[in-house]
C-alpha cells in the first residue's frame, strides 16, 4: 500500500507539472480560413512554425505549401534560374528538413549556377 501511495504521490509530483506546462505553451494553428493540427501552427510555441501571409496563404518562407499532412508538407518550387542556393536554406528547420525521398530539378537554366 506503502509503494501505490508514493508512486502516485511521484506522478503528482513530477508528470502533472509537465502537463501543465505543455498545455500553457500556445500554438496558433489558424491561417485565415485553413487550420492545421500538430505539430504545425504559425506561433513561436508551435513544433513546427509555418508562415501565414496575409492574404490566408501558408508559406515556408517565399515558397508556397501546397498540403501538411501529419507527417509532411508539400511545398511549390516554381521555376527560377536566378534564385540562389541560398535560398534553400529555409527548407532546413529545427524539426524538418528535406530527406531523401525529396529531389530539386533544375530545368531549362542556361546560365551556371
Amino acid at each position: 500500500m506503502i509503494i501505490k501511495v508514493q508512486s502516485v504521490l511521484l506522478f503528482g509530483l513530477y508528470i502533472v507539472p509537465l502537463i501543465i506546462a505543455h498545455r500553457s505553451i500556445k500554438c496558433d494553428r489558424s491561417c485565415g480560413s485553413k487550420r492545421l493540427t500538430f505539430p504545425f501552427g504559425f506561433s513561436s510555441g508551435c513544433s513546427i512554425h509555418l508562415n501565414c501571409t496575409p492574404d490566408g496563404a501558408i508559406v515556408i518562407h517565399d515558397f508556397p505549401v501546397q498540403t501538411v499532412t501529419s507527417d509532411s508538407i508539400l511545398i511549390n518550387l516554381p521555376a527560377e534560374c536566378g534564385r540562389s542556393i541560398d535560398a534553400f536554406h529555409h527548407l532546413f528547420g529545427k524539426n524538418y528538413a528535406p530527406t531523401s525521398h525529396n529531389g530539386i530539378l533544375l530545368q531549362n537554366c542556361s546560365t551556371p549556377i
